[in-house]
């Protein structure tokens, strides 16, 4: 079979996650609701309280040794011996942390049921230390179909019994096993799905360590990105300001969380091949953050054209001041693809002191761009448009560094993305003069979704128009549309080929 080239098989490992990630939904959306009729909401909520702590510290002791390993042009026996070591030993570290924060949760939330609940957590974090480090060559060779087994298989069998053992319990503590046994099937599947069979070893662990430290330093500061939001608009605006705030900044991020979030899990493993054929991924970066931009351009501005009929439709009368927020909000998505590109870049080619300057710029100009907006105004609208250009001025910081660290035209892709903003804006434009988009919407959900449906495809296929009009009108040349192109029917023909054998 010839070998297929990076950027398809790219392509296929995003989808094999996407698939993951529409069956984690589903699966997820299913037990929430048969699970919501058998336990209580206090059940949910300590649970919730627990998994928090436990998943923050976890958060905190990532060490990015499956990264190290993956962008290495050699295998090493040795070094995935290693890194299994350290696996386990940060796993044992975190457990411990895990138990010593239990006292001090429980007096923190005044809940003396969390130690319990916390200490099986942290056996469950020790356990996942034994996991097979050698399924970290399904993301090195792109296998990502194998990737999508190892990670159902587990998910398929827990809710069932999470939802068994619910029913003969009724109690939190279902819940809880439900994790333990994820995680113990997990470790199951990752020894069924590979043969090799890893060791106790130290060996390799300078060269693991000088990789995984940067990207442990990353980890951390990028926490206070993902997290900071909550910590200083909260105590401003109230409880049910921020809940207002946080949805719709979650529903407006849509197309970048379950499209971008999957093909950033695979930008990693296809730029470092690309490392190792010789090829800079940082000149593939910016071409790789135009495609991106030109999938999620239609659809962010579809979520803020029907954003009214989208709320009405997905929360009901009692959001109704959440629509004109995700119309603002949506346009995170123009600016966010850039930093999941430029990180994978600067990770994959080795620059992990730039990568981790970039992270820590980054949250250094959320946190106090968010703290200076909060002192002169508490108005959630302000709040999500400094928000839109705060990620505007990550995408500035990551792209300048990307240039600092490896010369590369970067002045070649701007009439690429010239052309989609172009085509963004006519689109705009010809939705704003029907008078559809950007309405308050009051009518029931069945019917705003009857109404808002077809307006966010007609977003779609208008821009669709725009966009190829002006790439026939410029010559066609070879760009972000060239390349979707290619690559839908790289991937469809197979597809189609195997739907139509006669043909």
């Amino acid at each position: 079979m010839p070998h297929e080239p990076v950027s398809q098989r790219m392509a296929v490992g995003a989808f094999w996650l996407f698939a993951f990630r529409l069956l984690t939904r589903v699966l997820g959306a299913g037990s929430t609701l048969v699970m919501a009729r058998i336990l209580l909401p206090g059940d949910f909520g300590l649970t919730a309280m627990a998994t928090a702590l436990s998943f923050a510290i976890d958060a905190l002791s990532q060490l990015g040794l499956q990264q190290a390993l993956i962008r290495r042009v050699e295998r090493d026996q040795s070094l995935h011996n290693t890194a299994f070591t350290l696996q386990l030993a940060r796993a044992m570290i975190t457990g411990i942390g895990i138990v010593l924060a239990a006292p001090l949760a429980a007096d923190w939330f005044s809940e003396p049921r969390l130690v319990a609940v916390l200490y099986v957590l942290a056996a469950a974090s020790v356990l996942s230390g034994i996991r097979n480090i050698g399924t970290v060559e399904f993301g090195r060779d792109m296998l990502y179909q194998r990737q999508f087994v190892l990670l159902s298989v587990p998910r398929l069998i827990q809710v069932p019994i999470t939802i068994a053992m619910a029913l003969i319990w009724h109690s939190y503590w279902a819940l809880i096993a439900g994790i333990v046994v994820s995680k113990m099937l997990d470790v199951i599947m990752s020894y069924v799905m590979h043969p090799f069979r890893p060791r106790l070893s130290i060996s390799g662990w300078r060269e693991l360590l000088a990789f995984s430290l940067w990207s442990w330093a990353s980890s951390v500061v990028a926490i206070i990105w993902d997290r900071c939001d909550p910590v200083v608009i909260g105590p401003a605006i109230g409880t049910a300001e921020l809940g207002v705030y946080l949805l719709a900044v979650e529903l407006a991020m849509l197309p970048v969380s379950e499209l971008v979030g999957p093909v950033s899990d695979v930008l990693f493993a296809g730029f470092s091949e690309a490392q190792r054929d010789g090829r800079s991924p940082v000149a593939l970066a910016m071409p790789v953050a135009q495609a991106l931009i030109l999938l999620v351009m239609p659809l962010m501005i579809g979520i803020s054209a029907t954003s009214g009929y989208l709320v009405a439709a997905l929360l009901g009368p009692n959001w109704l001041a959440a629509q004109h927020l995700v119309a603002v909000a949506a346009w995170l998505g123009l600016f966010a693809p850039f930093a999941f590109v430029c990180q994978s870049a600067l990770l994959s080619s080795g620059y992990l002191r730039s990568n981790f300057v970039a992270n820590a710029l980054a949250s250094v100009l959320k946190l106090g761009a968010l703290v200076g907006v909060m002192a002169t105004t508490k108005d959630i609208a302000t709040i999500i448009t400094a928000s839109v250009l705060i990620v505007a001025g990550e995408a500035i910081i990551f792209t300048t560094i990307l240039a600092r660290a490896e010369p590369a035209n970067i002045m070649a892709s701007l009439p690429g993305f010239l052309r989609i903003l172009t085509a963004g804006a006519a689109t705009m434009i010809v939705i704003r003069a029907t008078g559809f988009g950007w309405n308050e919407v009051t009518m029931p959900g069945f019917q705003a979704l009857l109404t808002g449906l077809p307006l966010g495809i007609g977003c779609i296929a208008v821009f669709a128009g725009f966009a190829t009009a002006f790439w026939y009108l410029g010559g066609r040349p070879e760009g972000s549309e060239t390349r979707v192109i290619r690559l839908m029917g790289k991937v469809a023909g197979p597809i189609l080929a195997r739907l139509n054998p006669a043909g």
